[in-house]
């Protein structure tokens, strides 16, 4: 196993053993069967056995369960877009070392890349081409990258810090097709905001980056509930509809959400654990995962504050709950409507864009940080007080800024 949220970082070691998560003996030390080449084609609910096949040589065996955990995570979505697919010689997804392996080798006789996707793998994607000295492109369908954690002053802000290395950024992308010629990739054809007009980009690889769905055939085969989304329902124990198998990580539907980020899935891996009493790590010190002395802990949803560095720039979104993402408070018509206001520190020849929401109460509700995430802790923190104390909102930034209410925000 090993761990596929530094996946990028192979590229600087080309060694998958710095990845690794665990090996065998740690395995035996915690007294742990592990097979590998091993698929699970079948879960029988009644019998408590799962049919397992041996990839290498095909033959089956049953395993019996007294609890049954689904960890299969998730599969890389393709867009059906016309002659798009992984058959095509030149196209990639964004998951495995393999994959990366595969690029590394094809990207030798490449000159012109491009990566379908500019969310926080796909920029990561665009930082692995990049270093492999392509030209590179990234296809966003959004108005800006990062869609999910920014509002748009900050996405074109971060674009803006991207193309000043050289990387061009297609945001409100259109693509109709692939341009596939023998069965080797040559190209999309486009239209973006700054060109409505359909054009072909030609180019010689492709990466796609264009979010995940949840493995869930097994709770399908089965007959467990699915969330509209996909993914194995679970309560706040991490328990499927039935009552012996339960879900964590990518696969898991917790409230129709997918998590998508390692931290929720070992909060939620943590949860599961305590309430199976067995244990081996300690649950976070969270009040929101926290529960009554005596009792085993319930999940209740996961912090989506993330602080991280794409392409070299300090890029950080942190909120009080999860209504800054959900509710859309980082947004310009949902803070209007949700009566809040913000405080706003930028400057556009640098690329420089730092935002704080405030409710009425003047509680710090979140914010987004792009070029300088320094004070990002400091914030995060101030997030869970009930006031800024003796602060005022103006002076919660470093090296100055400029306050004002939803109605301020920039068209652009």
């Amino acid at each position: 196993a090993y761990d596929r949220v530094h996946l990028t970082e192979f590229f600087a070691t080309r060694d998958a053993t710095k990845l690794g998560m665990c090996d065998e003996k740690w395995f035996k030390e915690h007294k742990v069967s592990c097979r590998i080449n091993a698929r699970v084609e079948k879960i029988d609910k009644e019998s408590g056995k799962l049919t397992v096949k041996d990839t290498k040589t095909g033959k089956t065996d049953e395993v019996g369960y007294d609890f049954c955990v689904l960890a299969t995570g998730s599969y890389p979505f393709v867009p059906p877009l016309k002659n798009l697919s992984m058959d095509v010689v030149g196209v990639f997804v964004y998951r495995t070392i393999e994959d990366l392996e595969g690029m590394i080798l094809y990207a030798k006789k490449c000159k012109k890349a491009a990566v379908i996707g500019g969310g926080l793998l796909g920029l990561e994607a665009a930082k692995a081409i990049y270093d492999l000295d392509q030209e590179t492109h990234v296809l966003e369908m959004a108005p800006y990258l990062m869609p999910a954690q920014l509002d748009e002053a900050g996405g074109h802000a971060l674009q803006k810090k991207i193309e000043g290395m050289g990387i061009t950024v297609h945001a409100g992308a259109k693509i109709s097709c692939a341009v596939v010629e023998d069965g080797v990739f040559k190209g999309l054809m486009v239209s973006d905001k700054d060109h409505p007009e359909e054009y072909l980009l030609e180019l010689e690889m492709l990466v796609v980056s264009a979010g995940i769905r949840p493995r869930d055939e097994l709770g399908r085969q089965c007959g467990l509930a699915i969330g509209q989304r996909g993914g194995v329902i679970v309560n706040e124990r991490m328990q499927s509809s039935d009552p012996k198998i339960f879900a964590v990580g990518e696969v898991a539907s917790y409230k129709g959400m997918c998590y998508g980020l390692i931290a929720p899935g070992w909060d939620q891996a943590s949860v599961l654990a305590k309430n199976l009493e067995e244990a081996t790590w300690g649950l976070k010190d969270k009040k929101e995962t926290s529960s009554p002395a005596g009792e085993a802990p319930l999940y209740t949803g996961s912090d989506l504050s993330t602080k991280l560095k794409l392409l070299g720039v300090d890029v950080a979104s942190f909120g009080r709950s999860l209504d800054f993402w959900f509710k859309g408070q980082l947004k310009e018509q949902q803070a209007k409507e949700q009566g809040l206001s913000f405080t706003l520190q930028q400057d556009p020849f640098s690329g420089l864009y730092r935002k704080l929401v405030f409710n009425a109460e003047q509680q710090l509700m979140g914010g987004l940080l792009v070029g300088n995430a320094e004070d990002y802790y400091s914030l995060l923190a101030l997030t869970q007080k009930g006031d800024l104390g003796s602060k005022a909102p103006v002076d919660l930034f470093l090296g100055g800024n400029a306050e004002g209410d939803a109605d301020d925000l920039a068209d652009d």
